[in-house]
């Protein structure tokens, strides 16, 4: 699995992030994330799910810890040194880190979660919170 690094989008007045994987040869205008190309699967489930925050509001992980069955066959497992970028998985928790920043806060709650996934990775997510989430 190549390492990859995501454009992300948070809007924190409607509770959602859209992370995507660029691909070689995009034009990603002011940081959006490209829309679904050819090839990519979307999965789409509801669970509870966590967002890590840094100091200065950046999304720098997302957890989900409860993969439906149904999903986690469907989702790679990430192996190597690097992790920003890679999509984990073990033990039906999906665990994705940005980047390297240090988490200073958290927003959990429960959420619609959309994966794309491409052959052996993960290309994006989409994930909505459906309450007003908890802040740590």
């Amino acid at each position: 699995m190549a390492p990859q690094s995501f454009i992300t989008e948070w809007n924190a007045e409607t509770g959602v992030l859209r992370a995507v994987s660029p691909r070689a040869g995009d034009t990603v205008p002011g940081g959006t994330p490209p829309p679904e190309a050819d090839g990519e699967t979307s999965i789409g489930f509801r669970t509870v799910a966590s967002l890590a925050f840094t100091h200065d509001g950046g999304v720098c992980a997302v957890d989900v810890p409860d993969i439906p069955e149904r999903v986690a066959p469907a989702i790679p497992v990430a192996r190597g040194q690097g992790t920003v970028g890679f999509a984990w998985l073990d033990s039906g928790w999906l665990w994705i880190p940005l980047n390297h920043g240090r988490a200073a806060r958290q927003r959990s709650g429960l959420a619609e979660v959309e994966l794309r996934l491409r052959r052996d990775e993960v290309t994006g997510l989409s994930l909505r919170f459906l309450d007003q989430g908890t802040g740590t």
